[in-house]
């Protein structure tokens, strides 16, 4: 009986980090296309690719 507490004590740990890793988007909020940004949001996006960042493409600041 002890064997078969651990065992199923085991079975309950894996099934939980296996469920924790099975997220399928990564992103935490969706991205803001900048027709729907606030000015304050625009204005942080204008600075953000007048700088050295808008040069590298990356599709996080786009």
């Amino acid at each position: 009986m002890k064997y078969l507490k651990i065992i199923l004590a085991a079975i309950a740990l894996t099934a939980t980090c296996l469920q924790a890793q099975a997220q399928d988007d990564q992103q935490r909020f969706k991205r803001i296309p900048v027709t729907e940004m606030s000015p304050a949001q625009k204005q942080y996006f204008d600075a953000l690719m007048a700088g050295p960042v808008s040069g590298t493409g990356s599709a996080a600041v786009v």
